[in-house]
Order: C-alpha cells, then sequence, then structure tokens
C-alpha cells in the first residue's frame, strides 16, 4: 500500500492523523503523510510526530522505492495506536518561497536570455540556482540590473499553482 501525499494535494496542511502501516527501528511508513520527503533540490520537510503523551522528534524523511520513510529521533512506542503529525510550518513555508523564487528567477532567464535551469538546491538561509545558456550571452547580462528587474517581476500580483508531472514527462519521453 503506498502512502497518499497529502502534501501533493495541499501544501498548506499543517496537520494530520496517521496509521503506521510499517515500522523497522526508528524508520516508519504511514498509510498517509503531510511530509514531504525532498528531492529536485528541495529538502524535506521538519516536523513532530505525538502519540498519545509521547512526541517523536522527525529526523529525515525520504521516497525510497516508492515508499515514504520518516526517520524518528526514536522508535515508536505503541505499532497500533493513530499519529498525530505536525509540520514544522515555517521551514515548510520558507522552502515553499524560495521554490516559487527559484522558478521566477529561472523564468525571467528562460524569457530574456533562452537559459534553461539546470540545478536548485535550497538551503537554510538560502537557495542556488543553474542555468545554462549559450557564452555569448554573458555579454548581454545586466548583472547589475538583475536582483532590480526580479524585484519588479515580484511586486506584480500572480497567480501560483502547483502541479505535478512525472519524470518522464519532465524529460521529453
Amino acid at each position: 500500500m503506498a502512502t497518499i501525499e497529502l502534501y501533493l494535494e495541499n501544501s498548506y496542511l499543517k496537520e494530520c492523523s496517521a496509521n503506521i502501516v510499517s515500522i523497522q527501528d526508528r524508520f516508519v511508513v504511514f498509510d498517509q503523510t503531510i511530509f514531504y520527503p525532498g528531492g529536485g533540490g528541495q529538502p524535506c520537510d521538519r516536523g513532530i510526530i505525538k502519540q498519545g503523551d509521547e512526541t517523536y522528534n522527525l529526523l529525515t524523511v525520504k521516497k525510497v522505492d516508492g515508499e515514504i520513510i520518516h526517520e524518528l529521533e526514536r522508535p515508536i512506542q505503541d505499532i497500533n495506536q493513530t499519529v498525530e503529525m505536525q509540520i514544522d510550518w515555517s521551514w515548510r513555508f520558507q522552502n515553499m518561497q524560495y521554490h516559487t523564487l527559484l522558478h521566477v528567477i529561472s523564468g525571467y532567464f528562460h524569457q530574456h536570455y533562452n537559459a534553461l535551469a539546470t540545478s536548485t538546491q535550497i538551503e537554510k538561509e538560502h537557495a542556488r540556482l543553474e542555468l545554462s545558456f549559450s557564452p555569448e550571452i554573458m555579454e548581454e547580462i545586466p548583472f547589475d540590473q538583475l536582483e532590480q528587474s526580479v524585484k519588479k517581476i515580484l511586486a506584480q500580483p500572480h497567480n501560483v499553482y502547483t502541479k505535478t508531472i512525472s519524470r518522464a514527462k519532465r524529460r521529453g519521453y
């Protein structure tokens, strides 16, 4: 049974209940999760799992062979009892903002310089974007005006929406 990825449908969901599907020491698979497992240059979510009076800190979340595995600081005591998941909202929201900003910047470079985003990485206090474009374009880019150009775009109202695209479709297969 695959874990229901609630974060794909509602990235603003901050808590939910879940049942344990499997457990191996500190590594747990639930029937559903609000925690993004990381990927594509974006870090995994942070948060806590509560069960009764016990609170477990979430160390990492990874997707391995289609399973979303939650690593906790210590093993859960009762594998038959429902848990409550609570996301670290400030961390999630910061990563959502970085993610959107990277799309805006890469879109700007694609529109103006036909550049393609080749890699991104979101860190705790910054994000990185790698672009690929022809070397002669470097001469045309007004680097001293880039920040103002992006701020001008961000000052305008835009609708932001999400959609999930398969890896095969992203690669054009």
